[in-house]
C-alpha cells in the first residue's frame, strides 16, 4: 500500500495549521503525531477558516478511535487509513467530513521512505548519505525541520 500524504508524522500544531490555511478549502486535513500524549495522533480539519484539531487514540489492543462530540459512538479502527475512510462519510461527529486530504511537501521522493505499516514516509536529512540516518531528540529535530522549511 502507498503511503499516506495525509500523515504528516512530527510537525507541530502551527505547521499544520499553516498547511490547512494555505489549503483553504472547508473538510482539508491531515494527520500528525501529537505532542501532548505519545503514542497518539492528532487529526486536524479546516472548516469555515478554522482548523479543529481531534486526538485519535490508541486502546490497550492499538485500536484506534477519535474523540468526538458527546453522543456520537466511539468506533475502533484497525488503522489510520481505515479510519481516515469511515470519517469521510457525513455526519461522523466531526465538525465536516474528511474531503481533502493535505499532502506533506516533499523534498524529492526516496522510494524507501515507507514503512512497514505502509502508510508512514521517513525523509533523510538533505544531502545526507543513507548510512548517516541517526536517531536525534525530536526538539532539536523540530528545530532542524523548520530551519529547512524556511
Amino acid at each position: 500500500m502507498a503511503a499516506a500524504g495525509w500523515y504528516h508524522r512530527d510537525i507541530s500544531q502551527v505547521v499544520a495549521e499553516e498547511l490547512l490555511a494555505k489549503a483553504g478549502r472547508d473538510g482539508s486535513f491531515l494527520v500528525r503525531d501529537s505532542e501532548s500524549v505519545k503514542g497518539a495522533f492528532a487529526l486536524c480539519l479546516l472548516f469555515q477558516r478554522h482548523v479543529y484539531t481531534y486526538r485519535i487514540l490508541p486502546d490497550d489492543e492499538g485500536l484506534l478511535s477519535v474523540q468526538t462530540i458527546q453522543g456520537i459512538q466511539t468506533k475502533c479502527f484497525l488503522s489510520l487509513p481505515e479510519l481516515i475512510g469511515a470519517y469521510q462519510h457525513p455526519n461522523n461527529g466531526l465538525v465536516t467530513s474528511l474531503l481533502h486530504p493535505v499532502h506533506r511537501p516533499r523534498p524529492a521522493e526516496d522510494s524507501d521512505g515507507e514503512d512497514a505499516r505502509g502508510w508512514g514516509h521517513t525523509v533523510p536529512c538533505p544531502g545526507a548519505p543513507p548510512s548517516s540516518r541517526t536517531h536525534i531528540p525530536q526538539q532539536l529535530h523540530q528545530r532542524l525541520q523548520e530551519q529547512v522549511r524556511s
